[in-house]
């Protein structure tokens, strides 16, 4: 019988592409484009080599938040030792020359995008060719299984049961790809999108930010995305945490001695490679997909967003729904691998809040793995007219905690829904705001 490759016919064919459109994509980031393309494309999109190192190096860039000029690209190129190979300083003054103009960068990109994508069919339909030239029984289900996954995004693929099946079998032979919320019971997956909301002043961002990320960064390589705080403003509730003392006491001026005592308390604050902070402000939600990409591909785990609502707010060009944004960021972390942590702010009413209502204040729809819901007592009681704390600790006293009715910290109640292989669960904490601390209550042993 007569054997014949696929590719036997097609390799004298040149795959679908477009250099001059893969160069105007790369001269509009020369020209200040990136927001129009990071969102867009990925490295693997570009047909030529060298386009796409250099486009990983933009990206590189990007997210580092430096400028994306002729000077820092080849500056980043050659740290990498790329710069000769995409052409030297030369080939990128080149490039910029070919832009029509920097306003169709998106044009350009869906270009290129698209013959990425017809690049992608003929792959999977010589591989099916070839399946069925050599006789093989499953060729028409690998042929079915190539072509639905180019409906998806291209790069996946239709899996079989069985395959699947075995592979997750082996893996149950080594720990899951998770991490513990410090102080929970919350087991969280990478990949994952995990919501937290409260009411202002419920302490979300020293739970999950300050607390977590100062646990998790030994570690791991994390990311604080805020749009509502500076970094500045961050890095002081770290210190506090550190230090054990609030952020005021060295805003009136610390002496030698105690400047001694900061430095040796916030020594491994001062160590730290693993954290990177990013002021967000007025970040659209396309920049947003690309920093999580750009901070995956440099190894990143951890992201907290800090906090979702002003992600969609702020955006110049595009105003999605909390719902959709939540969508695209679970697919973003999907398949990046990347752990996100969106903050939410929850809408104040009467009573108290509900994990039910949560979806209700536009915070997390159904795309996310786990939601949380802190809420903190305040002001007076309704039925007793009584302060709200007192009369929690007194409850919760009574049902077993170990909770002392004097002590000034607040208590924080976290419910949660949508936990893996678990039911809706309650937390109880006592929170300290001047330290940053969130401290676990315990039942008695009897």
């Amino acid at each position: 019988m007569r054997s014949l490759s696929a590719t036997s016919t097609t390799s004298e064919r040149i795959p679908p592409h477009n250099l001059e459109a893969e160069q105007s994509v790369l001269g509009s980031l020369l020209l200040g484009a990136g927001d129009a393309v990071f969102g867009t494309l990925e490295a693997s999109d570009f047909y030529r080599p060298t386009h796409a190192a250099i486009f990983e190096a933009a990206k590189r860039l990007y997210i580092a938040e430096s400028p994306i000029d002729h000077v820092s690209l080849a500056d980043e190129l050659e740290r990498s030792n790329k710069l000769e190979q995409v052409g030297g300083k030369v080939y990128l003054l080149d490039i910029t020359q070919v832009v029509p103009t920097a306003s169709g960068a998106e044009r350009y990109a869906a270009i290129v995008k698209r013959t990425s994508r017809l690049r992608a069919l003929i792959k999977v339909a010589g591989s099916a060719l070839e399946s069925a030239y050599a006789g093989e029984d499953n060729a028409l289900d690998g042929a079915m299984s190539g072509m639905l996954s180019l409906q998806d995004t291209g790069k996946t693929s239709a899996r079989r049961l069985s395959e699947v099946t075995a592979e997750r079998i082996d893996a149950y032979s080594d720990p899951l790809p998770t991490v513990m919320l410090p102080g929970s019971g919350q087991r969280l997956h990478f990949g994952d999108v995990v919501a937290i909301g409260g009411w202002e002043g419920s302490g979300k961002t020293a739970f999950a930010a300050i607390q977590a990320l100062d646990i998790w960064r030994v570690k791991h390589k994390c990311l604080l995305l805020s749009y509502e705080m500076t970094a500045a403003e961050i890095v002081d509730r770290f210190i506090s945490r550190a230090v054990g003392m609030p952020s005021d006491y060295a805003w009136d001026g610390l002496t030698q001695d105690e400047m001694s005592t900061y430095r040796k308390a916030c020594s491994s604050l001062l160590a730290d490679s693993n954290l990177t902070i990013k002021e967000c402000a007025g970040m659209v939600p396309s920049q947003l997909f690309a920093t999580i990409k750009a901070f995956a591909a440099s190894g990143g785990k951890i992201a907290v967003l800090d906090y979702i609502q002003i992600a969609r707010d702020q955006s110049r060009d595009e105003r999605p729904a909390i719902d959709s944004l939540m969508v695209m960021l679970q697919q973003v972390c999907k398949s990046t691998g990347v752990l996100l942590l969106a903050l939410s702010q929850y809408a104040r009413h009467e009573g108290e809040p509900k994990l039910s209502n949560l979806r209700g204040s536009g915070a997390i729809g159904h795309a996310v793995a786990n939601a949380g819901l802190m809420w903190a007592p305040e002001g007076k009681d309704p039925k007793t007219e009584r302060d709200a704390q007192t009369v929690i600790k007194e409850k919760l006293r009574k049902q077993g905690f170990m909770v002392i009715g004097e002590d000034p910290r607040i208590v924080v109640r976290l419910d949660w829904a949508k936990a893996r292989h678990s039911a809706k669960t309650r937390e109880y904490y006592v929170f300290d705001g001047s330290k940053m601390t969130f401290t676990p209550l315990e039942r008695e042993r009897t």
